[in-house]
């Protein structure tokens, strides 16, 4: 016959030595002993407490395997001693009703929740203190909600691979004083870790798993030595106000909806390592000690959002960010993505449409150098055959040798015409170079009489092509320079 009062029966030694009869006669003794409610309990936990002292053994209150049912309530309840739920189980009751309730409950040693089933319940551990260890590795939540809103963690803290499907997730102002291990956790619904604080050794997020779920971290405060953010995808997620005290590393990490990082203060080193972005991120209202590299980060070309604003405001952003850690390459790209989202703005003039338009098609706003040398031959070209079009003599019975042809109008000039067009527009594409008068004169005789004299029609031709080519020019030697600065 087992005493289940005996303080002997919850030694650690005593548990490891004990039969699987035995583990579920002592189990069964701690259910009914918590069950006599809490002032009861908290009475005998105190005499367990000064016996383990005085015996200088270790001790452990186990309801491992254990099934509660219905409405459970910790509340209030002091676990002096390491406790254990290993693979416990809190379900519904037929009915349909279950809550299991830990709402200011005190565990001053480990608490172990590895594996255990929370089935169609309420799990609640609001204002909940956790003095050692507390260990929800592979534990499984299933029912209306789960909160650990203002709980207290001061040892390490994991929720490492734990599942939480079907009911959102509250760590709503927790303190974790240790490391917090969220590594392999599955969220199916949205977690909010609002105004929470981080500041033990670690904060990691490592192949979190978020089905189609938002993540809050607004107003989090993350001054643990390591803080890292790896290897998952998430919906969207926020961290508008939060406060990052020491480095943070964001590896691999997919955002496929929107991020909110305004007012975010990243005070240390903070970097995004092939992170992809299917939104553009707005950082206007960052703090940065440093801006992080743009160059390993992943972000999309999107004029507008999805309800229809530009995306010129973050785009100058990201341009000033680049600017801010020498990034030229990126600091073109993000200002000529500027410029194209202004297209999208009400607020932009026509003009003022028209000149980015026009800036893109002949550089890619100052990136391209192919752009403006084709642009310079297409004018060439565009103006020679004008002018060959305009100069050309239409026999009254044209045939197909005759019908475009061109000849010298000063028969004492030996100057080929088509050779004429060619110089006449070369000379106007090229103001800057040297000129010889008397070659001018020959070409002008030829292609327009005895005189010399330029028709209306061609000066201004001239001039505009003159015009589009210096253009031309200067968008070649800028993107030289773009070039140069990028290296």
């Amino acid at each position: 016959m087992i005493d289940l009062d005996a303080f002997e029966l919850h030694t650690v030694d005593n548990w490891h030595s004990s039969s699987e009869e035995r583990r579920k006669a002592i189990v069964d003794g701690n259910v009914e002993r918590l069950r006599r409610g809490v002032d009861d309990w908290n009475h005998w936990v105190v005499r367990l407490v000064a016996w383990a002292k005085k015996n200088d053994i270790s001790v452990c209150i186990y309801f491992d395997d254990s099934e509660w049912v219905g409405n459970t309530n910790f509340a209030g309840f002091r676990f002096t001693v390491s406790v254990s739920f290993l693979r416990a189980q809190f379900i519904a009751d037929p009915a349909g009703r279950g809550g299991v309730d830990f709402s200011d409950a005190y565990f001053y040693a480990d608490a172990n929740f590895v594996e255990a089933k929370f089935s169609n319940t309420r799990a609640v551990f609001r204002n909940t203190r956790f003095l050692g260890y507390a260990d929800f590795s592979n534990t499984e939540f299933n029912g209306p909600y789960l909160t650990f809103a203002n709980a207290t963690f001061s040892g390490d803290f994991s929720f490492e691979s734990a599942k939480v499907r079907g009911c959102p997730s509250n760590f709503v102002g927790a303190d974790f004083c240790g490391d917090a291990v969220f590594n392999y956790t599955e969220f199916c619904r949205s977690v909010d870790f609002g105004d929470a604080t981080f500041k033990g050794g670690q904060a990691l997020f490592e192949e979190v798993t978020f089905h189609r779920a938002w993540a809050h971290f607004a107003g989090a405060e993350f001054s643990a030595s390591v803080t890292r953010f790896r290897g998952f995808c998430v919906q969207g997620v926020g961290f508008s106000r939060a406060i990052f005290a020491r480095n943070v590393a964001f590896n691999d990490v997919r955002f496929l909806g929107s991020c909110d990082w305004k007012n975010a203060d990243f005070r240390e080193v903070l970097s995004f390592t092939d992170c992809i972005f299917r939104q553009v991120p707005d950082f206007n209202f960052v703090t940065f000690k440093q801006p992080p590299h743009l160059a390993t980060m992943h972000i999309p070309w999107s004029p507008k959002r999805s309800d229809g604003v530009p995306n010129t405001e973050a785009y100058r952003k990201l341009k000033q960010m680049a600017k801010d850690v020498g990034d030229h390459q990126h600091e073109l790209k993000y200002f000529a993505y500027e410029l194209y989202s202004k297209l999208y703005s009400d607020r932009t003039s026509k003009a003022h449409k028209m000149g980015i338009v026009i800036y893109r098609a002949l550089s890619d706003f100052g990136q391209s150098l192919v752009r403006p040398v084709v642009s310079a031959l297409v004018f060439f070209g565009l103006t020679a055959v004008i002018q060959w079009t305009i100069l050309a003599e239409r026999s009254a019975c044209p045939n197909i040798e005759t019908v475009w042809q061109v000849e010298c109008k000063f028969e004492k000039e030996r100057v080929n015409p088509i050779s004429a067009i060619a110089r006449e527009r070369l000379n106007a594409a090229l103001l800057f170079l040297p000129t010889n008068r008397v070659e001018q004169a020959s070409i002008s005789r030829c292609l327009y009489g005895d005189e010399g004299y330029k028709p209306f029609w061609s000066k201004v031709m001239n001039s505009v092509h003159s015009l589009l080519s210096a253009a031309c020019l200067f968008l070649f030697g800028l993107g030289v320079r773009n070039r140069f600065k990028m290296k």
